[in-house]
């Protein structure tokens, strides 16, 4: 299933690009039938970068929800 992005939540933008680099094929697959979609193909330059920009927010990622399990440790209520 596709991760839609939450423009509230930043980290919803990694989990979209993962899921959309796990889906690569299907994906790929799917614009180049879909006639109206083929101008909307990503490059293999495209995907890198993704891969890379995928790279980087990872780790932001995983220090934000460090972050947070800390603060949910001092502060119980804390959401």
């Amino acid at each position: 299933m596709v991760v839609r992005d939450v423009c509230t939540r930043w980290n919803y933008t990694q989990s979209m690009i993962e899921r959309g680099l796990e889906m690569r094929q299907g994906i790929d697959q799917w614009v180049f039938e879909t006639g109206e979609m083929s101008e909307m193909r990503l490059s293999r330059a495209d995907w890198s970068l993704l891969e890379k920009l995928n790279d980087q927010l990872k780790v932001s990622t995983s220090r934000i929800l460090d972050i947070h399990d800390l603060f949910t440790k001092i502060m119980p209520g804390f959401h």
